[in-house]
């Protein structure tokens, strides 16, 4: 699908990325636990993260207007950069129409 710009991406600590919704599927505040990083994407819906520690974060993706995507399943490897794409939904469209946001994750 067509990217999508302002998305907000969190990266945060793994086991720790069910903390980010709430009820209406956006961010919880910036102050909240185990967060590494978060930015917003380009007007590409794209996004790029630096110095991240290696592991399996959870990467969740948020935009207003589409229902929230979030996943654990990316491995960030020392040295190395992984690209991640995300797909959101229109939550107003029905048949749901997909999305996408790209994000490139980058380890230490």
């Amino acid at each position: 699908g067509a990217p999508v710009p302002a998305a907000v991406v969190s990266v945060t600590e793994a086991g720790q990325g069910r903390h980010w919704r709430n009820r209406r599927g956006r961010m919880e505040p910036p102050a909240s636990p185990g967060e590494l990083a978060r930015r917003e994407t380009d007007a590409g819906g794209q996004v790029r993260f630096q110095d991240l520690p290696p592991g399996r974060p959870a990467v969740m993706a948020s935009a207003e207007g589409f229902f929230s995507n979030e996943t654990a399943l990316v491995e960030l490897a020392a040295g190395r950069e992984t690209v991640l794409t995300l797909e959101l939904q229109i939550s107003r469209r029905r048949p749901l129409t997909a999305r996408k946001v790209q994000a490139d994750l980058a380890s230490v």
